[in-house]
């Protein structure tokens, strides 16, 4: 049975609300609770018993709390649930419960998931929206813990878990049943008009409708990509591992002269946030371990350099898929340029 997701919204719009179904599964089905740790946290845990706002003084409380055994060692495992990405994430909470638990097991295992509606894996930037908070402040997160403590917090999002629940429906009571496919096709609606509503609408144009002034066709300038239609856009995609030198040139001079269209606005400066900044440093750090990735970490340098002199050009994004780059149009506002993925491709979109 199919149902209309926003039409639940009554139901699951308070994180509670989720958070309790999450709690519920896991308090009268240990063993799931337990293959969730094993699944996502490659922890064998045993003994496992769930617990709803677990306080942590001064810190607040944390949404789902899973206490149990790992070897036998005592394991803490954290659930911090968010089903408004937009919306309800807070700044340093991450940190804050994973030192305040720390704190209180201070010789045994401590893990911390961050179940939300999107992360790495489904990023919505690389659909033209914009990052959502919940994502850089799990990127903010690692960076703060880094070293041995960043590979004990991990981002979840509900579609994977949904996922990692289907193989467990059989055990679920009818009732449970319903419940997590209601959920389901709630936080996918959600998650939908979530990025619907935080993505520019930029109508059916041609990319040069936007950057006047530049006289070029891009198909031609850069002969070496591959045009195809998708999702109501016209695409071209380059690899850009297959490029030599004179080519990648190409590829940096036609974002250069876009970028300096002059229907590009340049009064207010856009600064790149730290944390994609970081992560445009790991980029580059990661193409310096193979030689044959040096062409490529020249590219990347350069245009890293360009957009990080150049005031009225941003970057975007977290680097966990890619980044986007972004300049605003004079009375349309903000433009994705062109996209570049950690596959070593990039794109521009010739119709949109």
């Amino acid at each position: 049975m199919s149902y209309d997701g926003m039409s639940l919204t009554p139901l699951f719009h308070s994180e509670i609300s989720s958070s309790h179904l999450l709690f519920t599964v896991f308090d009268n089905h240990r063993d799931i609770a337990s293959d969730f740790v094993a699944h996502f946290l490659s922890l064998p845990a045993t003994d496992i018993t769930p617990y709803r706002e677990k306080n942590y003084s001064g810190q607040g409380s944390i949404d789902v709390f899973l206490g149990g055994k790992s070897g036998g060692i005592k394991t803490h495992v954290l659930i911090e649930t968010k089903v408004h990405d937009y919306a309800s994430a807070r700044f340093g909470q991450i940190v804050n419960y994973y030192e305040a638990a720390r704190e209180r097991l201070p010789n045994g295992h401590v893990r911390l998931v961050y179940l939300t509606q999107f992360s790495g894996s489904n990023d919505p930037s690389a659909q033209g929206a914009s990052v959502p908070d919940t994502i850089k402040e799990f990127t903010r997160s690692r960076s703060c813990l880094a070293g041995i403590h960043e590979q004990n917090i991990t981002h979840v999002n509900w579609e994977e878990f949904h996922k990692f629940l289907d193989r467990h429906k059989k055990s679920l009571t009818t009732e449970e049943r319903l419940m997590v496919e209601l959920h389901y096709a709630w936080i996918r609606a959600k998650t939908d008009k979530d990025v619907k509503d935080n993505t520019v609408d930029v109508g059916k144009r041609d990319i040069l409708d936007y950057f006047e002034g530049v006289s070029l066709n891009l198909q031609q300038a850069l002969p070496f990509g591959k045009v195809e239609d998708r999702k109501q856009r016209r695409i071209l995609t380059i690899d850009l591992q297959q490029l030599r030198h004179e080519e990648l040139d190409k590829v940096l001079d036609t974002i250069n002269a876009l970028a300096s269209s002059q229907s590009v606005g340049q009064k207010h400066a856009r600064q790149t946030p730290e944390d994609t900044l970081s992560a445009a440093k790991a980029r580059l750090c990661a193409l310096t371990e193979n030689v044959s990735d040096w062409p490529l970490l020249s590219f990347y340098a350069r245009l890293f350099g360009l957009v990080n002199s150049t005031n009225h050009i941003l970057l975007h994004g977290t680097g966990s898929k890619g980044f986007a780059i972004r300049v605003d149009i004079v009375g349309k506002g903000p433009v994705s340029l062109c996209t570049l993925w950690n596959n070593g491709t990039i794109e521009f979109s010739l119709k949109r």
